[in-house]
């Protein structure tokens, strides 16, 4: 019976290969990728005479972030702070920044896995169904709402 302990059943083997699955493909996390408190502030920033410049390159930042992790983020903290950063700048007193803050928040969800996408929808869900309603940020928010509200 000792060779018997020794070895490996086909259980053993599948659930061990898939913990090393899991850990190979584990999700980035947004703050190792860009400094969230500089892009808040960044987005926050109404004070500058270029502040909207700013404002935007901060969503393009989010935008871009996104991309490069081929939309694969880990939810966390840090997706919730820039996902209510991003909820302000729907009413943007910049009118070309409201169809970017639409966009850069449908990439951030779109980046979550689907468990996680209800849970941060509802930190902007209501304010993107009202935004909608507005025909220059209708195209920006498609990609979450395909079929219509």
């Amino acid at each position: 019976n000792a060779a018997v302990s020794r070895t490996k059943t086909a259980r053993d083997v599948s659930a061990a290969s898939a913990a090393d699955a899991a850990a190979a493909v584990a999700l980035p996390d947004l703050a190792t990728l860009i400094s969230v408190e500089a892009l808040l502030d960044d987005m926050g920033n109404m004070t500058e005479k270029n502040a909207w410049q700013k404002r935007k390159a901060a969503m393009d930042n989010v935008v871009r972030v996104c991309g490069e992790t081929s939309h694969r983020l880990a939810p966390n903290k840090a997706v919730a702070s820039v996902l209510r950063a991003l909820k302000a700048r729907l009413s943007d007193s910049q009118p070309n920044n409201k169809p970017l803050a639409a966009t850069a928040i449908a990439e951030l969800l779109a980046s979550l896995e689907s468990a996680a996408v209800c849970r941060f929808a509802k930190l902007v869900a209501p304010e993107l169904i009202e935004v909608r309603r507005a025909p220059e940020i209708y195209e920006s928010t498609t990609r979450l709402f395909p079929r219509g509200v």
